[in-house]
């Protein structure tokens, strides 16, 4: 058999439409004193990925256009940002939020949602968008984008499917939001004080960072660094960098000397260093981990010190003449091997959630596009 007729013949019985063939842009009208927080949808509540918060702005007055239960709610500034949501109620959307009502005769709302989630979806729109800092879809091109459609029956069976690894993905996110709130109230408890840990009785100290640690930057600059070298290098950027020297080999804190954020990082190696990032290296009768927790639990402090206006900058003396409440050392180990276990516990739960949108990814584009078919019996199998 060919390759063409095997194809054609996996997908016996689907269709290649254009969105406007099995949808439309809704052209219902809501008053706007009928809108509230959660039920009115602008570009800041509708969230990346499919998700939906409490709008902060709701118009006071005039008529806005309106959505209904299972209408695809769509950011169309920056389509880049992917933001999108499956309406579960009715409300009213902005001028810049498209609500797209699937023709229920030939494709079920839900498995109109999921083939405008993909990330081909949303590269099209781009493509068709107009302007240059804050392009806008063109609703005539988004019309035109094909889908791949299969009879009613295999639509249900994929959102099944695919539902099942959403709900995975749900119950994971939850657990790391609980396994973070537990780590939070930790750090507030044990980094304070506020809760002692069985065994240690002692006062605590108040010292200054200066005194029980070295603090110094670096000298390279970011041309320095690329993405194969041999030593991880440490800049104001989020991002990973490499290096191929390294000027520090030890245990160190990392925090930037520019930002809006200045989050330290916790390393022991050999690395690079950038010339307005500090390390904070060489610990005096003090817990490396115990001083990245302490430091992280009070970053608002950092940044409350920073100085500038556009780009918030910091000095040496803001880290030396900070002051740091220290228990003995015992305890300091202690509190830094619980928060740790904490840490470890979120990052393999991470790992998880990150290996079923892995999966849920690769399902929804083989799925949605008839590479991988599903059984006629798939609820018979799923209740077994």
């Amino acid at each position: 058999m060919k390759a063409n007729q095997k194809q054609n013949n996996i997908n016996l019985g689907w269709q290649k439409v254009k969105l406007g063939d099995v949808a439309k842009y809704s052209a219902d009208r809501m008053d706007a004193t009928k809108l509230t927080s959660n039920n009115y949808v602008g570009v800041n509540n509708i969230l990346f990925a499919g998700g939906i918060i409490p709008s902060s702005h709701v118009p006071a007055s005039g008529r806005v256009s309106g959505y209904k239960i299972g209408d695809t709610l769509l950011s169309n500034i920056r389509p880049y940002l992917k933001k999108y949501w499956f309406a579960e109620n009715e409300g009213g959307c902005s001028a810049d939020v498209l609500a797209i009502r699937a023709n229920a005769n030939v494709i079920l709302s839900t498995f109109l949602y999921v083939s405008l989630s993909r990330n081909e979806f949303f590269d099209y729109e781009m493509a068709g968008s107009k302007g240059v800092k804050m392009p806008r879809g063109d609703k005539t091109q988004i019309m035109q984008y094909e889908l791949h459609l299969p009879p009613l029956p295999e639509q249900s069976r994929i959102v099944t499917i695919l539902e099942t690894w959403d709900s995975v993905i749900e119950k994971l996110n939850q657990k790391i939001a609980i396994k973070k709130e537990i780590k939070k109230g930790l750090m507030q408890k044990l980094l304070t004080g506020k809760k002692r840990l069985p065994g240690f009785s002692d006062g605590w100290k108040e010292r200054k960072l200066g005194e029980i640690s070295d603090i110094t930057t670096g000298s390279s600059n970011r041309e320095d660094s690329g993405l194969d070298g041999k030593f991880t290098f440490f800049d104001r950027s989020e991002d990973i960098r490499t290096s191929n020297i390294y000027i520090f080999d030890g245990e160190a804190v990392i925090v930037a000397g520019e930002g809006q954020k200045f989050i330290p990082k916790y390393f022991v190696g050999k690395f690079d260093l950038h010339q307005r990032t500090y390390a904070i290296m060489n610990f005096k009768e003090t817990d490396s981990k115990y001083i990245y927790y302490y430091l992280y639990q009070n970053k608002n402090y950092l940044l409350a010190q920073a100085v500038g206006s556009t780009v918030k900058s910091l000095r040496l003396p803001m880290f030396t003449k900070m002051n740091i409440i220290i228990p003995e050392y015992k305890e300091q180990k202690a509190i830094a091997q619980i928060l740790t276990t904490a840490d470890q516990e979120i990052t393999t739960l991470q790992k998880k959630l990150s290996y079923w949108q892995d999966q849920k990814k690769y399902l929804l584009n083989n799925l949605i596009t008839g590479k991988i078919r599903t059984p006629e019996n798939l609820l018979e199998l799923t209740t077994k």
